[in-house]
């Protein structure tokens, strides 16, 4: 199971934190994780190297990875962070072991 949880501050986005595997044959290669795993290196590299934000929290082990930004640095790359959460919410809608929650922070 992938879970994939968004954080928002208000109305922005500002971080999530992608965890788990999906390994229904148990020999380490998966469709759903390789897409995820794909969309959230492209979108962590886009805010990072690109964009040049410098995120809060960036955290990465085997089977998940945390970003989280401040205000100014989620404005600026708010187009990427909502295209990260629609693009795996299309994909949760293919596989059903991606799943999607939204927390709400403090503003």
């Amino acid at each position: 199971m992938i879970t994939c949880e968004f954080f928002r501050s208000g109305d922005s986005l500002v971080g999530f934190v992608i965890r788990g595997h999906d390994d229904p044959d148990g020999e380490g290669i998966s469709l759903p994780c390789a897409a995820v795993s794909s969309a959230v290196y492209l979108t962590v590299n886009t805010i990072t190297d690109v964009c040049g934000a410098t995120p809060l929290v960036l955290e990465e082990a085997n089977g998940w990875m945390s970003l989280r930004l401040s205000a100014k640095d989620a404005a600026l790359c708010q187009s990427h962070l909502e295209g990260l959460r629609l693009h795996l919410s299309a994909l949760s809608n293919d596989y059903e072991t991606i799943t999607l929650t939204e927390v709400s922070l403090p503003c």
